[in-house]
């Protein structure tokens, strides 16, 4: 055999490896691609979006079980006011229920959209430190203030 005839039989025979190599991988057998296709749909499928906000409190309707709280909406360049329902299954921090919220409060709240109504997942509620309120209570208290030697 001449050495022009081997070097075509072995380019043909690489390429005909080469195509089954290609055609093998595209075969998967239907029970597995079945199988696979359950777990895409899961990792496919968002959870319900929660969108969050923080703002100050304008109203809280403890009989109503909402919270109107107003905030900044960078999309849209403005102030915002929205209304938020809680439930049962909100959690609070830093207050027990609507009931403990007020007027000017500063709360961070976290929510989904159901049923075209804001519903609160969560509701964080800001403290005022104690550190600002100590010398008042020291004062209030007679007990004399700690002067700090400073050299």
């Amino acid at each position: 055999m001449s050495l022009k005839i081997r070097y075509i039989l072995l380019s043909v025979f690489a390429l005909a490896l080469s195509v089954s190599v290609v055609f093998a991988q595209d075969t998967a057998s239907p029970a597995v691609e079945t199988a696979a296709a359950p777990a895409q749909d899961v990792i496919a499928q968002p959870a319900v979006d929660e969108l969050s906000i923080y703002g100050e409190v304008q109203a809280a309707d403890a009989a109503a079980g909402t919270v109107a709280v107003q905030y900044y909406d960078y999309d849209a360049d403005e102030e915002k006011t929205i209304s938020i329902s809680c439930d049962p299954a909100t959690k609070f921090e830093n207050a027990a229920s609507v009931a403990d919220m007020k007027k000017g409060d500063w709360t961070d709240v976290t929510y989904i959209l159901k049923d075209g109504k804001a519903v609160a997942k969560s509701v964080v509620v800001e403290k005022e430190e104690i550190e600002a309120t100590q010398p008042a209570i020291a004062d209030a208290q007679g007990v004399p203030e700690q002067k700090v030697n400073e050299e």
